[in-house]
């Protein structure tokens, strides 16, 4: 390992850095443990049981990725208590993060302390971020693997880290399978990766890539055989979730146009115009999105699939992946290449806008403790499985609850303007650009990936707000490093 890698580690562990070190981990755990004071027992959400379950089970679900489960199970080695859990979330977001606002500060030094100090305070301290720290969900550990990989994905490039590049692979692998959106990544960091100075490492680290991606594929689609006897790799929500945002068009529909293919006919004419109404009344008259057609029961996507159950005689789960893999995933594509515009105007617009200011915050906006209804749960947890456990403080329902997209938005006005003041600063050095390209396409694919893929709620933002936060740093150092 050359003397230049060697500086990186040794970086990390300086005297210069116990401040930054003690700064967001003190930041992160004063938080973690307001929000835990507020909320003495995790906030849940429907996918929380599903995690759960499966994770007590040990068994492969097709309605979630198994990684998080992966997570409670390696936890509950350790300990039952449901705070070993939270805690270990507070502590990886506090580590990981710190990873990466050192790797920022490495090859962007601000000049003056009290200004890096506070940005590192504001990276710690998201709202939607520790609220989501104290949660039964998979979003913290998919933000902690971001954050990793994008501070690994700096070293390699500046530094062409061997070991930044394996722990950079190990982050993908585990996050492909805690959020199946992280296949995507690979569109951002492959084209940057390929501009490494380091041939060896660039073809390396570009086919295990590959490899990973190839091993993720053949373990979803062997657990997916095992599970409902199909050989696919879609688990189905993908399919489900196409048909969902493409029905939005269905209210507004001026043609009698009909599908080519029988079976997505049937489909079509079973849904429209039968449930024109329903969508209309749902959607405010087009006017906002809703992911409500995946999983109510009265409405098509579900009364569709009890019909298809009830004629083939297929059991639940083999009709949700097989519909979801196939018929559901075409008629979405159908609706979307015969009416692009009405997808643009009634689904794929409205919920760009939800990009920069979202207003549906789900479970950060309204609080669901582990029910006493979820005895098996409570069980798993050594919980008491008699009494509820309201929040002690609603502090988000209360106050909070309105300025999390106004937050949001501050922090996309702030990161407009970093932009403009790095793009003053042209010429910048070859590692420089590189950075800043791959940073900005990650987000530019994140964002874009997860809008097309499902009406946003503000969650799925949480690991945003420190990377837009980062453009800012960048902005303000003042020796970007230039072209020579």
């Amino acid at each position: 390992m050359s003397r230049k890698i060697d500086s990186y580690w040794r970086f990390l562990i300086g005297k210069e850095q116990r401040t930054d070190w003690l700064t967001i981990t003190l930041s992160c755990l004063l938080g973690g443990l307001a929000i835990c004071l507020c909320y003495p027992t995790p906030a849940t959400y429907s996918d929380a049981f599903s995690y759960v379950a499966a994770a007590e089970a040990d068994t492969f679900s097709i309605y979630r990725p198994f990684g998080y489960s992966a997570f409670l199970q390696l936890i509950h080695v350790f300990s039952h208590s449901v705070h070993a859990v939270i805690i270990s979330q507070i502590v990886l977001y506090a580590i990981t993060l710190s990873l990466f606002v050192l790797a920022i500060k490495r090859y962007y030094p601000l000049s003056k302390t009290w200004i890096r100090m506070v940005l590192e305070v504001l990276m710690a301290l998201s709202p939607v971020a520790l609220y989501m720290l104290n949660a039964l969900m998979s979003d913290a550990l998919f933000c902690c693997l971001i954050f990793l990989m994008l501070a690994m994905l700096l070293v390699v490039i500046n530094e062409q880290s061997w070991v930044a590049c394996g722990i950079y692979l190990a982050a993908f692998f585990a996050s492909l399978f805690v959020r199946y959106s992280a296949m995507f990544f690979p569109i951002a960091f492959v084209p940057v990766l390929l501009f490494v100075r380091k041939p060896a490492l660039r073809w390396t680290s570009v086919a295990l890539i590959c490899v990973l991606f190839f091993v993720f594929y053949r373990n979803i689609s062997n657990n997916m055989y095992q599970a409902v006897r199909l050989h696919q790799f879609s688990t189905g929500f993908d399919g489900w979730q196409l048909a969902n945002n493409a029905m939005h068009v269905l209210p507004f529909i001026e043609d009698d146009k009909q599908p080519d293919n029988r079976r997505v006919n049937d489909l079509h004419s079973f849904a429209y115009p039968r449930y024109n109404d329903l969508i209309v009344q749902r959607t405010d008259s087009g006017q906002t999105v809703t992911a409500g057609f995946l999983w109510q029961k009265d409405w098509p996507l579900k009364q569709y699939m009890f019909r298809y159950m009830q004629t083939t005689r297929t059991p639940y789960p083999v009709a949700w992946a097989r519909l979801g893999g196939g018929l559901y995933a075409d008629y979405g594509k159908w609706l979307i290449m015969n009416y692009p515009l009405l997808f643009w105007k009634y689904y794929l617009s409205i919920n760009i806008q939800s990009v920069f200011y979202p207003k549906a915050l789900e479970m950060v906006g309204h609080y669901s403790e582990i029910p006493a209804n979820q005895p098996d749960i409570r069980s798993w947890f050594g919980m008491d499985t008699s009494q509820p456990h309201a929040a002690r403080f609603p502090v988000y329902e209360s106050y909070l609850k309105n300025v999390l997209p106004t937050i949001d938005l501050i922090t996309w006005l702030l990161f407009a303007a970093a932009l403009v003041v790095i793009g003053w600063r042209f010429p910048i050095s070859r590692e420089s650009r590189l950075s800043l390209i791959m940073l900005f396409a990650f987000g530019f694919i994140y964002y874009g990936t997860t809008t097309f893929a499902s009406p946003i709620v503000i969650r799925y933002w949480m690991a945003m707000h420190a990377v837009k936060l980062a453009f800012v740093w960048i902005a303000l150092t003042s020796n970007i490093p230039t072209s020579k």
